[in-house]
């Protein structure tokens, strides 16, 4: 009778070639090995006549370096295929406090699962077989995989884990791994989605070995996320020869996916197999987990050999399958690895990943990561939107909702400023600004004209840098509501000239030319692109102003986000200034608000003139309870924003046509301009908005992107391509 296994029964346990068994029998695990392959179609006999040679030559040491150099340079080496060889090198790995290894053949590679159970049966070690297909290159022309539809697909891996393997009863615990190329080809992108979602019927882990390419990773996500996959149970694998940019490596982490560093024992200097990669050695690989462990991910690593060359075995001089227990490990810990790091990457991750996950409703896809809803746009199918237009539209956060929720059952107040909530608001603001006192004001623009109106006269004139907000955005309320007027100094990147508004303040007052009433400066300057102000440059600014006599108002809208990007706290800008706005909706998430501080005097004159240009609101409370929230627990977010934007561009950078003008990024803007024939921007914006991502139509022919926290570094990569696709 054949065998049936349900998702009810894998639950709670792991499956290996003998069986199931529990979860605390696995120990010590490769992640990522191979017993037995079939990789000599891979090696191309040479027509030159010394490689011909030892393409040709058994396998003996005097070959070991021209080997370890080459790519598939001798026939012999790519084949595994000793079940006497596989028992002696288990059995050291065995001996050096071994107790499982994954074998991760899948379909293309050479899967065995009869010796896999031989194998396990004669060493007493616990193998756990791999499924679905390699890389279409490999396909074994009898699959017919290019032909199969994508549910045919998932019934067969489905099968090998429910059922068994190669018309056998011996069933895989692991799907993988699942080969991609770059780009991936229509039929891998078909199995890696049927693979998805195969893990959703099955619940177990899925092990991605990505093409050969820093963008692979990315487009694997992707896919993964239509199949509605659990990233937090799939293995990228191969991560020593993909990713060696750190930021990258951190944003594919912050996926929820496990990293995997398989090629510990290859020293070479090189990968033959992809040229531009400089591999790691161990050492290196070590201090990539360490970086890892430090950014907090030290549950989303594993490691492991990929053995699967013959010169890789210890009978033939390779480090074999006991070199992370035996070497690596003593190393960890001379590194400064400590034990409970240690065993979570060889015991406990692998652990998790191995043991079938309780029930499909386990395997949502989000766990872990914070997605944006699907909505409709334009009348498409409903897709994910991720809306990089501006950072004001990012969501409230879950406690934002609650403490809105808590406000609202509270008494209002009738008087201005007797609310308890706004009262603790203005207070954290202004402490968190370094001034004496701080008004609540529905928006940022608002603080700003309050700002012109408290300090200049009907005529004065406002000085402010080029492209200010004040000047390009607030409707010419300086002048209709103060009757002030705007004129601009040059900057540089943004900030004043300190030259440049000695000349403006040079000829005032006398001889028929207005007084100058303030200074406005702009941090970070939106238009600059972003630009995050230095400290230094500010104090200039208000040194000549000092010297006038002439107060400064400081637009912080974003303030938050040049702090970070400058390593000093706001108040450190602030001081600059003799007011400060700050909006708590654009990139701190509250739905609405911004505050004005400065001088307690100036602040009760602030109050009235709020209540003469209509924003004197009550009650407040609701509100403002999200604004504590923000400035509570969102400014420390503004670092992961500024890190995110900078690799969006530097992914948009590296297609054909595609510049960031205001390069290199520094807070959370771009602005991005594109040179191809032809291009239409409001037909490109439309496509890309079809895809789900929207980005803004902005200044003399560019596209604005700003990032906010519902863009998450796990978007990026998806967003690249989405764009790509779209011009």
């Amino acid at each position: 009778m054949e065998k049936q296994t349900s998702r009810k029964t894998l639950s709670g346990k792991v499956q290996t070639v003998l069986g199931l068994i529990d979860t605390d029998a696995l120990g010590l695990t490769l992640t990522h090995e191979h017993l037995f392959t079939q990789m000599s179609h891979i090696a191309k006999e040479p027509s030159e006549p010394v490689a011909r040679d030892l393409f040709h030559a058994p396998l003996d040491m005097n070959l070991l370096g021209a080997i370890r150099h080459g790519r598939a340079v001798n026939l012999e080496d790519c084949r595994l295929d000793d079940e006497t060889s596989a028992i002696e090198e288990v059995a050291i790995f065995k001996k050096a406090g071994g107790g499982t290894l994954v074998d991760a053949s899948s379909i293309g590679v050479g899967r065995d699962p009869r010796a896999l159970a031989r194998v396990s049966s004669a060493t007493g070690l616990n193998i756990v077989m791999g499924c679905s297909y390699y890389v279409e290159a490999n396909y074994p022309p009898e699959s017919g995989v290019e032909a199969k539809d994508e549910d045919t697909i998932v019934d067969e891996i489905v099968g090998d884990i429910f059922t068994g393997a190669d018309g056998t009863e011996i069933a895989a615990g692991i799907i993988g791994e699942v080969g991609c190329s770059w780009p991936l080809t229509a039929t891998e992108r078909k199995v890696l989605r049927a693979s998805g979602r195969a893990q959703r019927i099955t619940g177990a882990a899925l092990s991605i070995h990505p093409g050969r390419h820093s963008k692979a990773p990315g487009e694997i996500v992707e896919v993964l996320r239509e199949a509605k996959a659990d990233l937090n149970r799939t293995i990228i694998c191969h991560m020593d020869r993909t990713l060696d940019n750190h930021d990258m490596i951190l944003e594919l982490a912050a996926s929820g996916c496990v990293l995997e560093y398989d090629l510990f024992g290859s020293e070479n200097s090189y990968y033959p197999w992809a040229l531009p990669v400089d591999m790691p050695n161990d050492a290196r690989r070590l201090g990539l987990l360490q970086l890892l462990v430090a950014e907090g991910f030290g549950d989303q690593i594993v490691i492991s050999h990929d053995i699967c060359f013959k010169h890789q075995l210890v009978r033939h001089g390779g480090h074999g399958y006991a070199h992370i227990p035996a070497n690596v490990v003593p190393l960890m810990r001379r590194k400064g690895f400590d034990e409970e790091t240690i065993h979570a990457i060889l015991v406990d991750t692998p652990a998790r990943l191995l043991t079938f996950a309780a029930d499909e409703t386990d395997l949502s896809g989000t766990q872990g990561q914070s997605e944006p809803a699907a909505v409709s746009i334009k009348g498409t199918a409903a897709v994910e939107r991720l809306d990089l237009r501006s950072d004001f539209i990012s969501r409230p956060t879950e406690a934002m909702m609650e403490a809105m929720v808590a406000a609202g059952s509270e008494t209002p107040a009738i008087e201005f400023r007797d609310d308890t909530i706004v009262t603790r608001l203005e207070k954290l603001s202004a402490e968190l600004l370094g001034k004496e006192d701080a008004l609540f004001c529905p928006t940022c623009t608002l603080c700003n004209q309050i700002a012109v109106n408290a300090f200049c006269r009907p005529a004065d004139i406002l000085l402010v840098p080029a492209n200010a907000h004040v000047l390009t955005s607030e409707g010419g309320a300086a002048a209709a509501l103060s009757g002030a007027q705007v004129e601009v100094v040059e900057t540089k990147r943004g900030a004043m000239l300190p030259d440049a508004l000695e000349v403006a303040l040079g000829h005032q007052p006398g001889g028929g030319r207005p007084r100058v009433g303030l200074i406005m400066m702009e941090n970070t300057h939106l238009r600059a692109g972003g630009r995050a102000i230095p400290e230094d440059k500010m104090k200039a600014v208000a040194e000549v102003a000092a010297a006038h006599g002439i107060p400064v108002h400081l637009d912080g809208s974003r303030l938050f986000n040049a702090a970070a990007f400058l390593g000093v706290e706001a108040k450190d800008l602030a001081r600059h200034a003799d007011t400060v706005s700050l909006s708590l909706n654009k990139g701190l998430s509250a739905p609405l608000g911004a505050v004005l501080a400065g001088t307690a005097e100036l602040i009760a004159e602030a109050l009235e003139i709020r209540q003469r240009f209509g924003g004197g609101w009550r009650p407040a409370g609701i509100p403002a309870a999200a604004g504590i929230v923000a400035l509570e627990q969102m400014t420390g977010c503004m670092a992961e924003d500024n890190k995110n934007a900078q690799s969006l561009a530097r992914g948009l950078a590296e297609i054909e046509g595609v510049s960031v003008i205001n390069g290199p990024v520094e807070t959370n803007i771009l602005l991005i301009a594109v040179d191809r024939p032809g291009f239409d921007r409001k037909g490109f914006l439309d496509r890309l908005a079809g895809k789900g991502v929207l980005l803004m139509s902005y200044d003399e022919g560019t596209i604005r992107a700003v990032l906010h926290k519902d863009i998450t570094a796990a978007h990026i990569n998806g967003i690249v391509r989405k764009f790509e696709e779209a011009l």
